[in-house]
């Protein structure tokens, strides 16, 4: 699946790599957004995805899944993902 990357700049005292910091927003516009925000090791978060037939993308030898299916599978990740949404969205107005 082709996507287009995003990266978050740096916090100052927020030391999180570029992986952590970016998502993607696939041809449909669906974001993908870190298996790692979920709080679970994100092998666990590629088997539940591969069980649901869901999408994933890889960027920096991480995995991606859509912020709407990470949110409802893991619940404590709705936040982040709302956040990264609504950057997403913002940049899709914008270009």
């Amino acid at each position: 699946m082709k996507a287009e990357w995003f990266t978050y700049d740096k916090e100052e005292g927020v030391n999180l790599p570029e992986w952590a910091r970016s998502f993607a927003i696939g041809q449909d516009g669906t974001v993908f957004v870190p298996g790692a925000i979920s709080n679970v090791p994100e092998h666990e978060v590629f088997l539940c995805s591969c069980s649901d037939a869901t999408p994933h993308v890889i960027f920096k030898n991480h995995k991606y899944f859509p912020s709407k299916w990470l949110s409802e599978e893991f619940p404590k990740a709705k936040e982040i993902c709302e956040i990264i949404e609504r950057r997403a969205l913002e940049l899709q107005e914008h270009s």
